[in-house]
């Protein structure tokens, strides 16, 4: 079967971002109570491993703005050099946020500006660790330093009823390469791809989109073309153009196989391709389907173009035979010798 026809649930999506900037919290004061609430604190023991869940009783930290961190000239937006130079190397940061048709959430990106290593998790399960200098623990380091300069994005699955509806939490534990390192930042933003549209069954895509979403397929793809050419490569006046191509079923049998040709930019011509063995086409049965071009069709020094389609039933294949990957046409020029 063509490699470019692919089974897959077909379906359409767009992308939503859900957190860019967004309160956070620091220190730990007798504030008013902001319990699940957004925050960012020095990381210690007492937390465990809920501190990331909505759930957590975050009482006691001071709000801010998303871009904690220290020491990185005019980014910080929540200065927590007090809490954690010096202290600990590691920074617990809660980012809330609302989720609307959770269950439509395809995939989930996350962007991070960080100095210098961050593990990532969502509603209390971690699904992402850049630069950690060990094993996680509330006192981690990072394991080299990393500069904030720049947006990285990182996909992350959505298995596993990851999203919930209504309140999530983005959790980040910071992770800096040493306690009295003079810098620390993270800056975090999420994007979710939502399906819209999804089929209820699998589906062939007769056209790739790579790096985009899926486009419109078929569940019973036509007749697959391979192998298309021709002989000679370069036709003389008086030669007639042999042309060639591999077809065969891919869930029903071939009915026809047409040559479509054009001179120029003269009106289209059709020819049936046979696969009878005296079409050039090798042995009947074979596969291969043949037909000829007449040298009559073309002068010297025009153009050729070709393509080649086939039928299964009633129903048109979706996709013509390509010379290459780039045309879907073959162009030979006639030599005037």
């Amino acid at each position: 079967m063509d490699r470019r026809l692919r089974p897959n649930s077909i379906s359409r999506s767009r992308r939503r971002t859900f957190l860019t900037d967004f309160p956070v919290q620091q220190q730990r004061d007798a504030g008013p109570d902001r319990r699940a609430g957004a925050g960012a604190d020095s990381a210690n023991g007492n937390d465990g491993t809920t501190w990331s869940t909505p759930s957590y009783d975050a009482n006691g930290w001071l709000a801010g703005t998303n871009g904690v961190g220290y020491g990185v000239a005019g980014t910080i937006a929540t200065p927590i050099q007090g809490l954690m130079s010096n202290v600990n190397s590691s920074a617990y940061i809660r980012l809330p946020f609302t989720l609307t048709g959770a269950s439509n959430i395809a995939q989930l990106t996350l962007r991070v500006r960080y100095d210098d290593g961050f593990a990532a998790f969502v509603n209390g399960r971690e699904v992402l660790r850049v630069n950690p200098g060990g094993d996680l623990a509330f006192n981690s380091t990072a394991a080299t330093n990393h500069s904030s300069t720049a947006f990285e994005e990182f996909p992350v699955g959505v298995g596993g009823a990851l999203l919930q509806e209504g309140a999530n939490v983005l959790g980040i534990q910071g992770l800096n390469v040493a306690t009295n390192d003079a810098d620390f930042f993270v800056l975090a933003e999420v994007i979710g791809v939502s399906r819209i549209l999804e089929s209820p069954q699998p589906l062939y895509m007769s056209v790739p989109t790579p790096g985009a979403a899926n486009s419109f397929g078929v569940a019973y793809p036509g007749p697959v073309i391979t192998d298309v050419g021709h002989l000679p490569n370069v036709p003389l006046d008086t030669e007639d153009l042999q042309v060639t191509a591999r077809v065969f079923p891919s869930f029903f049998n071939v009915t026809n196989v047409t040559l479509r040709y054009r001179v120029m930019f003269s009106n289209e011509v059709s020819i049936t391709m046979l696969d009878d063995g005296n079409s050039g086409d090798g042995a009947a049965g074979d596969g291969i389907y043949g037909a000829k071009i007449p040298a009559s069709a073309a002068s010297p020094g025009q153009m050729i173009r070709y393509a080649i389609r086939a039928f299964r039933r009633e129903w048109e294949f979706l996709a013509v035979a390509v010379a290459d990957e780039h045309s879907r046409d073959r162009r030979i020029p006639r030599d005037n010798r």
